[in-house]
């Protein structure tokens, strides 16, 4: 009597615990064919997040990425279209002036050089400052350059320093007296053309700085800088890469003989 019992209570538990499962499938069955959200919440927050929100006061870097290298892109042309005019207008500003006075503005250009040296040596003494404003693999969806930010930083400080000294070094002829066309010419032609492609080389850090608020580290504010930096740091190597480039052609070169030679 006793297992029988116990067998009829076995029974009826698992008749129980059928029937329970079976409306569980039943129901479970019905809301997914119903397709409730409550059952899908994955899929619901994927269809709603939101775009990235931008970080930087220009707001670049929420834009898609397509738009993001069109920036870039502008920027770059901006860059050679202003660099082109500054330096015709520099050629005509300096057709204009008195005898003399080319010859020192030509002496005084070889000064740029301590400017290149001081910066180069930045890239050593605060490496983190530069490397934090490298742009990362995949920026504006077009930027993939090979090898780390700190060896960048390094070998582009090595070439302001190296680039800096050839112009300084131009300078410091001109005031020993040397010949400009002997020595110092080529001297100063060779460093400001290769500190003009360096420029441009580096430029994108500049961009990156602009479009996605990267600030240099221990270098400055904590903070994104404000837009009216960027401009003003445009159009400041508009007019540098200006100088640099009459200073590669040797024109400049070519009006300071001819001063010094009818005087």
């Amino acid at each position: 009597a006793i297992a029988r019992t116990c067998i009829m209570a076995a029974w009826s538990m698992g008749s129980r615990c059928s029937s329970r499962i079976g409306l569980i499938t039943l129901l479970v069955g019905q809301a997914a064919a119903l397709r409730i959200p409550a059952l899908r919440p994955a899929a619901a927050a994927r269809r709603r997040s939101p775009p990235p929100c931008a970080l930087s006061p220009s707001g670049i870097d929420g834009l898609p990425l397509t738009e993001q290298a069109e920036v870039v892109a502008s920027i770059m042309v901006a860059l050679g279209v202003g660099s082109v005019a500054a330096t015709a207008a520099f050629e005509a500003v300096g057709e204009s002036l008195p005898a003399g006075l080319g010859t020192s503005a030509v002496k005084a250009s070889s000064l740029l050089g301590g400017v290149f040296m001081a910066a180069g040596y930045a890239h050593f003494a605060l490496p983190m400052a530069y490397e934090v404003i490298f742009p990362p693999p995949g920026t504006w969806g077009l930027w993939y350059l090979p090898g780390s930010a700190s060896f960048h930083v390094a070998w582009t400080g090595v070439a302001e320093c190296l680039g800096g000294a050839g112009l300084l070094a131009g300078g410091a002829l001109d005031a020993l007296g040397v010949s400009l066309g002997d020595r110092a010419r080529p001297l100063r032609q060779l460093s400001a053309s290769a500190l003009f492609v360096l420029m441009i080389a580096v430029f994108p850090a500049n961009i990156y700085q602009y479009t996605h608020g990267a600030t240099m580290a221990g270098a400055g504010p904590d903070g994104p800088l404000p837009l009216e930096y960027h401009y003003a740091r445009l159009a400041a190597q508009v007019l540098l890469l200006s100088a640099l480039s009459l200073l590669s052609r040797g024109r400049d070169c070519d009006r300071v003989e001819a001063e010094e030679g009818a005087a």
